[in-house]
């Protein structure tokens, strides 16, 4: 009911990139897992064109993690294995900790699929796309 603003509230929020030499100094156990999932992708699909994670720390804490995966598919029966492998490598990586983890797969011909794991599911939710 007045026109002018009341205080500001301080929100301690950030967003890091990964991986980057920001997320390593600032964030080194987070970098290090993060790389130990890349490293496992890279290992099951050498064809791919990269895998960048962006964190929302909140207070310092990691909060969500939103993970990008372009790749050159060659059907949808790749499209399908590559996301039940990714889904067991969430659960491994990501699966005890508090974090909303968001992995998207993308080809050239746009979203193949998404793996969404809250906080306290036991099984990440997962969508593969009919193109």
């Amino acid at each position: 009911g007045t026109s002018e603003l009341g205080g500001w509230d301080k929100i301690n929020e950030e967003y890091t990139f990964f991986p980057s030499t920001e997320g390593s100094e600032k964030h080194p156990d987070d970098a290090e897992l993060f790389k130990r999932f890349k490293n496992k992708v890279d290992t099951y699909f050498p064809n791919y064109t990269g895998v960048v994670g962006t964190a929302l720390y909140k207070d310092g804490q990691m909060q969500d993690m939103k993970i990008n995966i372009p790749m050159q598919f060659y059907g949808k029966s790749e499209v399908i294995a590559f996301t039940q492998f990714l889904t067991g490598e969430v659960m491994d990586y990501y699966g005890k900790s508090g974090l909303n983890v968001e992995i998207n797969i993308n080809s050239s011909a746009g979203q193949e699929a998404v793996i969404l794991k809250k906080p306290g599911d036991k099984e990440p939710t997962v969508h593969i796309y009919d193109s």
